[in-house]
């Protein structure tokens, strides 16, 4: 139960905050914010639940977003190499160590690069709808480091698995 509930709390975290992030400026993107305030004043209830779902929608498609991205370098040495990965083999430890290797690893890839991809997002949205903030230039280095780190954590993702699961040939 509480692996299950671990493996839960890691793929929220990486899709629900990225997807808030998103939510957050499309609400300060909306012209008639008004009928947001109406909204939230007569359904109160309705709209935490609302926005939990919006969250992790916006977020579960900024995910797809970056699963496209990290396809696009297929053809470089460590993809060529993480395909050749064995796991028929594989024991009750070895598969204990990939949902570590997982929760550890390939979590904060995927929370990384999903919160990059939603800064960049929300960062365009507020630039397209002439939103002046004094922070916005911020956003621009933040959505580049979080995106350079979900790159070097993948990286470290597949190379902890290729030491595990590489064919002993």
């Amino acid at each position: 139960m509480t692996d299950k509930l671990r493996l839960t709390f890691g793929t929220l975290i990486a899709h629900f905050l990225p997807g808030l992030i998103i939510l957050l400026s499309i609400v300060a993107a909306v012209d008639n914010k008004e009928d947001i305030k109406t909204y939230i004043e007569n359904y109160q209830l309705t709209t935490v639940t609302v926005g939990v779902l919006l969250s992790l929608i916006f977020g579960l498609l900024i995910d797809a977003i970056r699963f496209l991205l990290t396809l696009l370098p297929k053809g470089c040495k460590c993809y060529r190499e993480w395909s050749h990965l064995t796991v028929e083999k594989a024991t009750e430890d070895d598969r204990k160590y990939h949902d570590w290797i997982i929760e550890n690893h390939f979590r904060f890839h995927q929370f990384y690069g999903n919160l990059g991809l939603g800064i960049l997002a929300s960062s365009i949205i507020l630039k397209i709808k002439n939103i002046e903030l004094e922070y916005l230039w911020v956003l621009y280095p933040l959505s580049a480091i979080c995106i350079l780190s979900a790159i070097f954590t993948l990286r470290t993702t597949i190379n902890n698995l290729k030491k595990r699961f590489s064919k002993e040939e």
